[in-house]
């Protein structure tokens, strides 16, 4: 027992890496769209329906992968990922036209990219840590905003240095021979999922309190519980999605030049690294879905100062305030998924609460780029944000909890840390 102690923190560290990584190299993808357009003619309109398309693959194909992930144990998902992730920005690299992109990275790259991120590292995590649970999403999970920091520039310099394919090729080198053997040497499937996969094959597992893990989309669509978590979570894909996409062009809108935008984001990337882990603990605390509920009615409130910001102080103080609860949605959702639905089946509920995610998340980029180029401004769009971001803040904070109890004594993983 000591020796499955000391080695989840091993798995931690493998999660918060393959975060750090993947998501450092989709975040920084921005990078590469000025290139892309000059040496291909290509329009902002059909460039930003291929981003849209891949936030939109993500949601869609999520519920399928929970399933497998349920099925199979997330290590195996993600071994097919990191490979089928790290092919596809080969295959980036050598693109000449704009079915190439919106095929490889629309459609195959957000497919991959589903089976390493959010989804499989929160089943992975929860299967490992019975205990300080939210502390452990927190900490994996805060590799995603902090992989900008460390993968933007490398990509940035490789660009100015060579080319744009040079870059991708460099991101898929850093993908097949840095992540992939990281996870073929140290990753393992956690003792919960083990003894679910056991459990599950068993004949007479009705007998011994295996719930039947017949959750499907319909039948969660109908659950009160899912309608009030999907439904805030919508809200967090959209307004993250928004910024991710116009940030910078909100900020020189304003009168502020590229370089101050690009020290705001570096800020809220570091805010957010460390807001997720705090939340994460506090989570472990106090009852999730207030805690929950405070992250949305916060950056609900950083989308108000930013839709009047007049100078930099202004600026900088919806920065700050967006950053810190930027991802801290992450652990306390999935964690809260796990407690509403069990951790047997949490590869699919999850993925389907994150399908909702998703849908906000390609809506969000175009209804800003439809305001912004209606009024030369986001005022409108940033106030339509800060609506939804309250308005699920009271969809979660009326979220009843309840699981049924028979998942905790077949894993001996209570689900709530």
């Amino acid at each position: 027992m000591n020796t499955q102690n000391r080695y989840r923190w091993v798995i931690l560290g493998v999660c918060f890496l393959m975060l750090l990584v993947n998501s450092g190299i989709v975040l920084s993808f921005g990078i590469f769209l000025r290139p892309l357009r000059a040496q291909f003619g290509w329009s902002a309109t059909h460039v930003s329906l291929v981003l849209a398309s891949f936030m939109l693959m993500q949601g869609l194909f999520s519920p399928r992968i929970g399933s497998l992930i349920d099925r199979h144990g997330p290590r195996k998902i993600i071994i097919v990922g990191i490979i089928s992730f790290g092919i596809v920005l080969a295959l980036i690299s050598r693109m000449t036209g704009f079915w190439q992109f919106a095929i490889l990275y629309g459609l195959l790259g957000a497919i991959a990219y589903t089976t390493t991120t959010l989804l499989t590292n929160a089943v992975l995590i929860s299967g490992w840590f019975p205990e300080n649970r939210g502390l452990a999403l927190g900490i994996s999970m805060s590799g995603f905003p902090l992989g900008p920091l460390a993968i933007t520039p490398l990509l940035t310099l490789l660009l100015i240095r060579y080319d744009w394919r040079t870059a991708i090729l460099a991101a898929a080198g850093i993908v097949l021979f840095f992540l992939l053997p990281l996870v073929l040497l140290l990753l393992r499937d956690g003792p919960g999922h083990l003894a679910i996969k056991d459990a599950l094959r068993n004949p007479d597992r009705q007998s011994l309190g295996v719930p039947a893990n017949n959750w499907t989309l319909l039948r969660l669509i109908g659950d009160p519980r899912y309608r009030r978590l999907a439904g805030a979570y919508f809200t967090c894909g959209f307004s993250m999605a928004l910024i991710m996409a116009h940030f910078h062009n909100f900020g020189q809108s304003i009168g502020f030049q590229l370089t101050t935008t690009a020290q705001a984001f570096s800020l809220m990337s570091l805010l957010a690294f460390m807001g997720t882990i705090t939340s994460g603990r506090l989570s472990d605390i106090l009852e999730r879905k207030y805690v929950l509920a405070l992250i949305y009615l916060l950056r609900g409130t950083s989308f108000l100062v930013f839709a009047f910001a007049v100078n930099l102080g202004s600026f900088y103080l919806g920065a700050v305030l967006f950053g810190i609860f930027w991802t801290a949605t992450g652990p306390l959702t999935s964690a809260l998924s796990g407690e509403c639905w069990g951790l047997e089946c949490m590869g699919r509920t999850f993925g389907a609460v994150f399908l909702s995610h998703q849908i906000g998340a390609s809506i969000g980029p175009i209804l800003g780029g439809l305001s912004y180029d209606a009024t030369g401004g986001y005022r409108f769009i940033f106030l339509l944000a800060a609506l939804l971001l309250f308005a699920g803040s009271m969809a979660v904070r009326g979220l009843r909890v309840s699981v049924d109890p028979a998942p905790h004594q077949l894993s001996g993983l209570p689900l709530k840390g």
